[in-house]
């Protein structure tokens, strides 16, 4: 099993699955799976947790290995990726790439916080690109990046990489506002940028400075309306439920959602995982306990645990709002008619309108019951 935000709950989990035999925690975890496969011995393999003569045991990651030369994951044992796709199968088939890991900035809600960017060497990253397109048919990407465009003159070697194999594909990346201009944009779509992620997370400055983001409203709507005027489809990620946070100010969230004018939006109750600074501080205001169950640290459809809650409203209070958020969302015309614009001069996406149309009223018939 491999999941960062729980890393530090695998002892736990161990405990919890019987089935589960091994729970790797290293961040160079390619590094660390052949060796695992290869019968290696356990107690030799930093970073893993596992079972022996009943006991748990916790093995420490040690070093961290640089990931910038690893290779092209053997993506001939998924021969189809047909079957792939990310919230609707219009957008298939769908792959994913690693370009880079951590991000080197330190949001109080992020698990990766204080890790390093690291990335891979452009032309390995292409060569990857290549086999995932040319050789498996991928037709859609998603970049898995934290931050892709954290250094731009990598970005451009990635493009290159990309247009210099003639490569014809639709990606999508995850990053911040303040680090797009439309110069970046424009080479990015170029190469075939299709849409971006953004975790602009709240509608208030006053937030944004407590969670530690590093950038202003101003600056998240700035990127949106670059990015549209590029032709490059946007995606931002909300939250509500920080710690004090007031119901008024989860309305500006709401407000800020339409303002901003995205192809599409979510929002997520926060959830306080371990590694990250909000964990800490949760802690010491004594918020939450070390003996909060990682089962329980669920964004949807639970939130916390009971009626737990690290702002002004109840747990059971969060969730009815958000869920009234999405109904008034969905069918606001501030929401709406810049969709229907978007795809009156982009007919190219009136599929995936149409997909993700039907896949957002199922999300409002099951009560908004998950994330994304």
């Amino acid at each position: 099993m491999l999941n960062w935000n729980l890393n530090a709950f695998s002892k736990q989990a161990l405990e919890k699955v019987p089935d589960l035999d091994v729970y790797v925690t290293a961040y160079s975890y390619e590094n660390i799976l052949p060796r695992l496969f290869g019968n290696g011995d356990l107690a030799d393999l930093p970073g893993v947790t596992y079972r022996e003569d009943g006991e748990t045991i916790v093995n420490p990651e040690g070093r961290k290995t640089k990931v910038g030369d690893i290779p092209p994951p053997p993506w001939g044992i998924l021969p189809d990726h047909s079957v792939f796709y990310t919230r609707v199968k219009s957008i298939s088939p769908w792959a994913v790439c690693r370009a880079s890991k951590g991000c080197g900035y330190v949001c109080q809600v992020c698990s990766d916080s204080f890790i390093p960017w690291d990335p891979r060497r452009p032309k390995l990253v292409g060569l990857e690109l290549e086999e995932l397109v040319e050789g498996h048919g991928a037709k859609y990407l998603s970049f898995f990046d934290n931050t892709f465009t954290l250094n731009s003159g990598w970005v451009k070697e990635v493009c290159s990489e990309i247009e210099g194999r003639d490569l014809d594909f639709k990606w999508f990346i995850n990053t911040r506002p303040e680090l797009l201009n439309e110069d970046l944009i424009e080479a990015m779509k170029h190469a075939g940028l299709d849409g971006v992620s953004l975790g602009l997370e709240t509608g208030s400055d006053e937030t944004l400075r407590g969670i530690n983001k590093g950038f202003t409203l101003e600056q998240g709507e700035s990127a949106v309306k670059m990015l549209r005027k590029a032709g490059v489809k946007t995606y931002i990620s909300m939250m509500m439920g920080l710690p004090g946070e007031t119901e008024e100010q989860m309305w500006m969230t709401y407000k800020h959602i339409l303002k901003v004018k995205a192809n599409g939006f979510q929002i997520s109750i926060v959830a306080p995982y371990p590694h990250t600074p909000l964990y800490r501080d949760c802690l010491e205001k004594g918020l939450i306990d070390e003996g909060l169950e990682w089962d329980e640290l669920c964004c949807v459809p639970r939130g916390l645990p009971g009626d737990l809650s690290l702002s002004q409203l109840g747990n059971s209070e969060l969730l009815a709002l958000r869920r009234k958020f999405y109904r008034k969302i969905y069918f606001h015309p501030r929401y709406l008619l810049p969709n229907m614009w978007w795809v009156a001069m982009h007919p190219a996406d009136l599929r995936m309108a149409v997909d993700h149309f039907i896949e957002n009223m199922r999300r409002l018939a099951k009560k908004v019951t998950f994330s994304h």
